[in-house]
């Protein structure tokens, strides 16, 4: 069976023009949390927020090189740069992701099959998501990564201010350790010129909880000539920390390029004349050959020191792989991104209805009828009020389908933080086996239909864009998915009935 190539374009490039006015409704939104606003998909990207989040991971072999180093110095610095690769693609993104709705899901395996990835809307207002990832390294170390997100939005007149508050934590289970690191912050400038650009700015701190080790790193704010203040973004900088708080390493460069890391030269002679002291110290007291033993002092590999003059040859932490062909058509995203919403029969089989490639809003959007990707987005916002409603009026409380609250993890209220050193939210299991096997369980996938396929499916409307159809590869559009999930309810049905 051929490899699967994942697509190169989207279906329809982004609109050129855009007839709403987003100052129009900033203005009147000053100080106030954009979350609660209603926007037309005009100034949507066909993606939601939560298969952006696996967007971090479009460099999972960093991810990789940094597990299967050895705790200290080196696994630190192989962290700095694949937390750093995730800020990346975000600079050539004017428009806003999908806001997800309560219940959505959104799932991802590697190509490589090694890692996957499983994402959750858990609350809607404020909104808040969580993740959950494992996987296995190359040379065999399982690990998982899992982490809660809270985004809060507010307009300032200058620029509009997103705060991601959360982290992300990975654990090994071999060895019981921990890492964790935090998100920076996303500044959007020109909303009134409608010149609208993207700046990643803030702090990105990276705890290792387990031995002691940190790094600190700085996303600079653009800085430009003739008041545009964008012609230099993605500008970092940083220190790492050794388990005894010694600066071992410094970081600069620019993710929009390449991130290097430099071994800081009194460091690196003390750990080089240690490792070699220790080495000696063995040799002698075995009588034979030095083996090579952890010390207190780690030097910088030798791929980031480089062998040349100079250090010439020297490898970055982090190049960024550039954006996809005609980038500007399409939506500014890299050909990782392109592939995040496709849906093919193989994909389509199994897959929940909760799923964001299953959006008839972002999915028309992808399609270039943005007319109805607004239409849609209402509708879908609309079940939401809807549905949150009916839980108030019978006084119920939402429970997500596969994450828990845990209330040993951290201290945190909505989300946890970096320090906590593990996610307030924490995977209940199941998911995997379900998705393989293609029965949901009724309390994963019964009375979840967030994107209000079943109500689609069987409201009166003239529009031909709202007939059943299928893509030219043959994967079933929108309205197909409600059709499975119409025969997999009354199949449900039956089962019942014999039951009874």
């Amino acid at each position: 069976m051929a490899a699967f190539i994942p697509r190169t374009r989207l279906p329809a490039p982004a609109p050129l023009n855009q007839s709403f006015s987003l100052w129009s409704v900033l203005r009147q939104a000053m100080g106030k949390d954009l979350n609660r606003i209603s926007m037309p998909a005009s100034i949507n990207q066909p993606l939601s927020i939560l298969q952006r989040a696996v967007e971090d991971f479009e460099y999972l072999q960093l991810l990789y090189d940094a597990i299967d180093y050895p705790a200290g110095v080196n696994r630190m610095a192989a962290l700095c740069g694949f937390a750093l690769s995730s800020y990346a693609s975000w600079f050539a993104r004017p428009r806003k992701p999908f806001a997800p709705t309560l219940g959505e899901t959104y799932d991802w395996t590697s190509p490589d099959g090694r890692t996957r990835v499983l994402v959750e809307q858990l609350v809607y207002d404020p909104p808040v998501a969580a993740w959950h990832v494992e996987g296995m390294s190359p040379r065999g170390e399982p690990f998982v990564v899992s982490g809660d997100l809270a985004g809060v939005s507010k307009f300032w007149g200058q620029y509009l201010e997103v705060n991601f508050q959360g982290a992300a934590h990975l654990t090994l289970p071999r060895t019981n350790e921990t890492y964790s690191w935090s998100k920076a912050s996303m500044h959007v400038h020109g909303l009134v010129s409608g010149q609208i650009w993207i700046d990643m700015v803030g702090d990105v701190a990276v705890f290792a909880h387990a031995t002691g080790e940190k790094a600190k790193l700085r996303l600079a704010k653009a800085s430009g000539k003739g008041g545009s203040g964008k012609a230099r973004r993605g500008r970092v900088e940083g220190e790492i920390f050794d388990a005894d708080g010694r600066v071992a390493a410094t970081v600069d460069g620019c993710v929009l390029s390449e991130v290097r890391v430099h071994a800081d030269e009194a460091y690196e002679r003390r750990a080089v004349a240690e490792e070699a002291a220790v080495a000696e110290a063995e040799a002698v007291a075995g009588g034979g050959a030095p083996q090579r033993r952890r010390t207190r002092l780690h030097p910088l590999d030798v791929k980031w020191r480089g062998t040349g003059e100079g250090g010439g040859d020297a490898l970055p932490l982090f190049a960024f792989a550039g954006f996809a062909d005609d980038a500007a058509r399409q939506y500014g995203f890299t050909p990782f991104a392109i592939a995040l919403n496709e849906l093919t029969p193989e994909q389509y089989r199994n897959l929940p209805p909760t799923d964001s490639r299953l959006r008839p809003d972002m999915r028309a959007l992808e399609d270039g009828d943005v007319e109805l990707a607004s239409e849609m987005k209402r509708r879908v916002e609309g079940i939401n009020r809807s549905s949150a409603a009916a839980r108030k009026a019978k006084d119920e409380t939402y429970r997500p389908a596969w994450f828990a609250r845990s209330e040993s993890s951290g201290g945190g209220v909505r989300v946890n933080f970096a320090e906590h050193g593990a996610a307030l939210w924490t995977y209940a299991g199941g998911y995997w086996e379900q998705r393989e096997g293609g029965r949901w369980d009724r309390d994963a996938t019964r009375g979840r239909d967030v994107f209000g396929l079943q109500r689609h499916l069987t409201t009166p409307t003239t529009r031909k864009s709202h007939a059943p159809r299928r893509s030219a590869d043959g994967a079933p559009r929108i309205e197909a998915s409600a059709e499975k999930k119409r025969d997999d309810d009354a199949e449900d049905e039956g089962e019942e009935k014999n039951a009874a």
